[in-house]
């Protein structure tokens, strides 16, 4: 017999955003209250992680990534409707 336990949590139980550098690993990490936006570079590195074109285009991946960020922040505050949006994730394994 096979039991699977899963994790489900809500807007309102993210309690960070991380954001990592894919160059150097290292972490920047804004409390979900004050995400504010996505970083243009690593704090540590300098790599550019995005830049501002000022003229998103449909399917414009940065835009997407950047318009998810400010989702979070505004869902968590106002958004209420006649349901929840909830996220489920696999348990962490143990090593």
């Amino acid at each position: 017999m096979t039991f699977e336990r899963r994790i489900v949590a809500g807007l309102d139980d993210i309690k960070a955003v991380v954001f990592e550098c894919l160059n150097c690993k290292a972490r920047v990490c804004r409390p979900a209250t004050k995400i504010g936006n996505v970083p243009f570079s690593c704090e540590c590195c300098a790599r550019e992680w995005r830049h501002d074109s000022g003229n998103p285009q449909p399917g414009d991946v940065e835009q997407d990534f950047v318009q998810f960020v400010k989702a979070i922040s505004t869902l968590r505050t106002n958004g209420q409707l006649g349901f929840r949006i909830l996220l489920e994730f696999d348990e962490p394994v143990a090593k």
